[in-house]
């Protein structure tokens, strides 16, 4: 009981430390004058690039030094079933963002304009479709699920590798930027989010697979 006890809290200092990795990362690239042209057009795509390298570099280092892992158990069929989810989710929030309205008594409103398309022509967003969803799930699903599969049971490690997923959307904007006001959404969401990531995982044991799923959830964001 102790052991499992002291494994779920190192899940947690874990995230705590990934989040304060990641932005002390951004932090850096942000106000460091490289004199370079473009710098500021190019930040988030570098920022992705970085966070992608060094979590990468610290996986490999977890799964005993190899990459074929990230190959492992691949199947088309939960490959198709992860992107038709991922683009499903997008608008399975209509119903999510009312059960949010009443338990925090905002009136947010989801307006689908599927005006997106245009957009990734921008390097931020290719960023964000697939580097992100590429860094996030192989530390949340390849480390902290499979750590805390360890001692507790696979539904359990689900729920708190989704909840652990969600708190690094936090509006921590909030702490540090004048005038900031996020709201909760994008927590309440990426726990659903992590919770469907977490239960692809579990399923197939293919990280591929929730890679998968988050990359054609955020790319439906983005067009819709």
């Amino acid at each position: 009981m102790k052991e499992r006890f002291f494994k779920i809290l190192y899940a947690f200092k874990d995230t705590f430390l990934y989040v304060l990795m990641m932005e002390a990362i951004s932090s850096w690239l942000y106000f460091v004058n490289l004199e370079v042209d473009y710098y500021n057009q190019y930040y988030i795509l570098i920022q992705s690039l970085v966070h992608c390298m060094l979590i990468l570099f610290f996986v490999y280092i977890t799964k005993n030094r190899r990459f074929r892992f990230l190959l492992d158990f691949f199947s088309v069929k939960w490959s198709l079933v992860a992107a038709v989810l991922g683009i499903v989710f997008v608008f399975v929030q209509i119903p999510l963002s009312n059960f949010y309205n009443v338990i925090t008594g905002e009136s947010l409103q989801l307006i689908y304009e599927f005006n997106g398309y245009g957009a990734f022509f921008k390097l931020s967003v290719l960023s964000v479709a697939f580097f992100v969803p590429l860094y996030e799930e192989l530390f949340f699903r390849s480390y902290i699920q499979d750590y805390l599969q360890e001692k507790i049971t696979a539904n359990r490690a689900m729920f708190l590798s989704a909840v652990l997923f969600a708190l690094i959307h936090l509006p921590f904007n909030n702490l540090f930027i004048l005038n900031s006001n996020e709201g909760f959404y994008l927590t309440y969401i990426a726990f659903f989010g992590g919770l469907i990531s977490a239960f692809l995982y579990s399923k197939t044991k293919s990280v591929l697979t929730s890679i998968i799923f988050h990359v054609f959830w955020n790319i439906t964001a983005v067009i819709v």
